[in-house]
């Protein structure tokens, strides 16, 4: 996940490689380790910018290749900066 000018900034916020490999039972398990990784702060920094993105531009995409749209990353991530 890249922004224009600052492709480093979403991939803070993206979740470490470790929580996206490890098999997690439910959705709200994933959910809370990953939002507690969130409050890093370079991951809290990079959360914080794609929210000012969102809210200046209007649009934010994310993309993923997860076939479980509604408990991937980006669906978690996509609540988070919208909140």
């Amino acid at each position: 996940m890249r922004c224009r000018g600052c492709p480093s900034c979403a991939q803070g916020a993206w979740p470490a490689a470790s929580l996206a490999s490890t098999p997690i039972t439910g959705p709200d398990k994933f959910t809370r380790r990953y939002q507690a990784e969130l409050t890093d702060p370079e991951r809290a920094a990079a959360l914080a910018h794609l929210r000012e993105l969102a809210h200046r531009k209007k649009v934010l995409t994310l993309l993923t290749t997860t076939k479980d749209i509604d408990t991937s990353e980006a669906a978690t991530l996509a609540k988070l900066v919208l909140s």
